[in-house]
């Protein structure tokens, strides 16, 4: 009874995004994408006081104030 040992992961079903034309490998990754990408149900606490940027931690708020200075960022333009 020496079956083979499978080394191969099981065919995950892909996940299209409403959105956009991301298909995520399941309902989690799509998850991800939804609140990386989309900013859906996301509470963002910091704003941009110049554009309508938000995010949900500070030093991403720092990094992002950081481009008006340098250039303008890609949501101003």
């Amino acid at each position: 009874d020496n079956k083979p040992v499978r080394r191969y992961k099981k065919r995950l079903n892909f996940v299209k995004c409403d959105h956009c034309d991301h298909q995520a490998r399941g309902r989690s990754a799509l998850s991800r994408h939804m609140k990386k990408v989309h900013m859906l149900d996301v509470n963002m606490p910091y704003k941009c006081e110049h554009c309508d940027y938000g995010c949900t931690k500070m030093a991403s708020l720092n990094r992002h104030l950081f481009t008006h200075s340098v250039y303008p960022c890609s949501r101003c333009s």
